[in-house]
């Protein structure tokens, strides 16, 4: 605590100060999970684009996913190695902006694929092609982060899977948890095995996405190598997860100070720091943030 406190004081807030130790400890997992399982992990860009922090996380991963063509541009120029991108649309200027330097395009639907497979075939470049699909299935405890909800804009149901064309298709994409524990990691590895096997014989690769809260300590780890690997020696596929929040979860700090503190009922904070602006997931989850040496309101 005294070496937080002499180094919080030598830096001007508000700041978001990585803590370097804690982050190479959530690494240690990402390695483990790599080795034991042979999958292939992806940094998920939207939950932390600290380009700076890069550096350290090149050796861990086999590449970054991205929700758009900032986020793939982001990966391509600073972290390297292999790019994926999904978004729910793509519009005719995003897709060629993507198409040099995307290596793996995921489609939201049969018409965005359609659409844009010729475009992808000219680029070229052998880009491979991924699906979204609705697994109709999650355990996401949150509706606002529950991607398979009802009426859910996200991937395509197994209904219409029969429509399409999967010769065009490398890659089959489930995601479908947010901060959830191996019980539900497992969970939906299982449905996928049991529901969609038809369609995991016709593409190399299945997508688990992130969600998988593998750094947390009460994640067991164990359950979630046998799982994946059981997966793989079933379907003979590449298996890909995208760690986001995982991959940094308490490995860093928003540095803030007390600008005024005013009366009402009670004494309040006036900080250089806001909800809004700096943890925008504390209003919509919502959750309460730790701070460090304070009480419960």
């Amino acid at each position: 605590m005294h070496d937080l406190a002499r180094i919080f004081g030598e830096v001007k807030t508000p700041a978001y100060v990585l803590d370097v130790a804690a982050l190479k400890r959530n690494l240690k997992v990402i390695e483990e999970l790599r080795a034991k399982t042979g999958i292939k992990i992806l940094l998920a860009t939207k939950a932390f684009s600290m380009f700076s922090a890069f550096p350290l996380l090149q050796d861990y991963f086999d590449g970054t996913t991205a929700s758009g063509f900032y986020e793939a541009r982001l990966g391509a120029e600073h972290f390297g190695k292999e790019v994926h991108v999904y978004s729910p649309a793509y519009t005719d200027t995003e897709m060629a902006d993507l198409l040099p330097i995307a290596d793996d395009v995921y489609f939201n639907s049969n018409s965005q694929l359609q659409k844009f497979l010729p475009m992808i075939h000219e680029s070229g470049r052998g880009i491979k092609i991924g699906l979204r699909v609705n697994p109709e299935f999650s355990s996401v405890k949150h509706e606002i982060y529950n991607p398979c909800s009802p009426n859910s804009r996200f991937g395509v149901v197994k209904d219409k899977l029969a429509e399409i064309d999967f010769s065009n298709i490398d890659i089959l994409h489930f995601h479908a948890l947010c901060e959830n524990m191996a019980e539900d990691s497992v969970a939906l590895i299982e449905h996928v095995s049991e529901v969609f096997s038809d369609y995991i014989s016709k593409v190399k690769a299945v997508n688990f996405g992130g969600g998988h809260y593998i750094t947390h300590p009460d994640y067991d780890l164990p359950k979630l190598l046998a799982a994946l690997n059981k997966f793989r020696k079933k379907f003979d596929v590449e298996v890909i997860l995208e760690p986001g929040g995982a991959v940094v979860y308490n490995s860093g700090y928003l540095l803030a100070s007390v600008v005024d503190i005013t009366q009402n009922q009670k004494q309040i904070a006036i900080l250089d720091i806001s909800a809004t602006c700096h943890m925008p997931d504390v209003l919509e989850m919502p959750y309460r943030p730790n701070i460090i040496g304070a009480g419960q309101a």
